[in-house]
């Protein structure tokens, strides 16, 4: 050890190899150096600790505190991140690290450092923890969101039942007083009123729930959802095609909500040739990768398809659904499927 030290220059007063020495032994880290033949040279106290604690045993070669390393015995220090890291029985994370350095002589020497990583361990646990509780909320967002269209269109469905029923049971109501009553003709004309009130209420419930424009109907549970959906173009006339375009923008509405997490989609339809296309595009993050067709994409191709269309998926750079049919309509049936 003194020899190394005695290589290193003291030009100013005071300093001495011994203070030098002294301070080298009592850093914080471990540090430790072997010449190229791998004898140690210089090993201050902390370094000398942490070897014994890993093999029972005093340090003499770099053999030694490398198969340490590789294989750290189980009974004394617990493997953490890399093979290098190391948490051992005090509860302390050490993280050891092997360089090359040359003296003024152009000899190379090899030096090991053992670094106090105990609080960038816990901090790291923390983060890994609240990262796990992210990932967690994340993926419940996304089994509500997966569902949210049609949990939308479902309780407007259940708003007009409670909303005919209530109805109906007025008129029933009121019938079975007027029959308990004697059916008396001076009542005739009132519960003929209610009847036909009741009628007329439940024929504008049925209208509205079953011959909503499917495009009106799409962009009200799009903006219930809280996204706005623009179209460019005018639909074609066509039902088949129309509803088919409809169905197409439907699947990327689920997607922009679950995947993208965007609140904007537009759909930019176009005409050549007899056929109608119409690329719908969205806001939010772009597919990390190609995208894989699903239920969804898989069933819609199938019916587009069916009805002499194509249907084209672009992940970058940034999600589209292209879709092309016969503008006067595909096949009959294939819509509803």
């Amino acid at each position: 050890m003194n020899r190394w030290l005695g290589r290193l220059p003291f030009r100013k007063a005071g300093i001495s190899r011994g203070a030098v020495k002294e301070a080298f032994d009592n850093l914080p880290s471990g540090v430790c150096f072997f010449a190229p033949s791998g004898i140690l040279t210089l090993c201050n106290y902390t370094m000398h600790r942490l070897v014994y604690t890993m093999t029972g045993r005093d340090l003499q070669s770099m053999d030694d505190l490398r198969g340490a390393l590789a294989e750290p015995p189980a009974d004394a220090v617990t493997p953490t991140g890399d093979g290098h890291t190391l948490r051992f029985p005090d509860g302390k994370v050490w993280s050891f690290s092997e360089t090359p350095v040359t003296d003024r002589n152009h000899v190379t020497y090899t030096q090991f450092l053992a670094r106090d990583v105990t609080e960038l361990d816990r901090l790291a646990a923390e983060l890994e923890e609240r990262n796990r509780e992210v990932r967690a909320m994340i993926a419940q967002y996304q089994r509500i969101a997966k569902n949210m269209v049609d949990i939308t269109r479902q309780q407007e469905i259940l708003t007009a039942k409670m909303r005919i029923h209530s109805k109906m049971g007025n008129c029933v109501i009121n019938t079975q007083r007027y029959c308990a009553q004697g059916c008396p003709p001076s009542g005739k004309e009132a519960m003929l009123r209610v009847w036909e009130e009741t009628l007329a209420a439940l024929k504008d419930e049925i209208g509205r729930e079953d011959d909503e424009n499917p495009t009106d109907e799409l962009i009200r549970v799009a903006k219930n959802c809280g996204v706005e959906i623009t179209i460019a173009g005018a639909m074609p006339e066509a039902q088949e095609t129309a509803y088919l375009l409809v169905a197409a923008a439907r699947e990327c509405l689920t997607n922009t909500i679950t995947h993208a997490q965007g609140d904007r989609l537009r759909m930019e339809i176009r005409r050549a040739g007899g056929r109608v296309t119409a690329v719908i595009t969205n806001s939010g993050m772009p597919p990390e990768g190609a995208v894989q067709e699903g239920g969804g994409l898989s069933s819609l191709r199938r019916r587009i398809e069916s009805a002499g269309g194509a249907m084209a998926v672009r992940s970058r750079p940034a999600f589209a659904l292209t879709v092309t049919l016969p503008e006067t309509g595909g096949r009959k049936g294939e819509l509803l499927r």
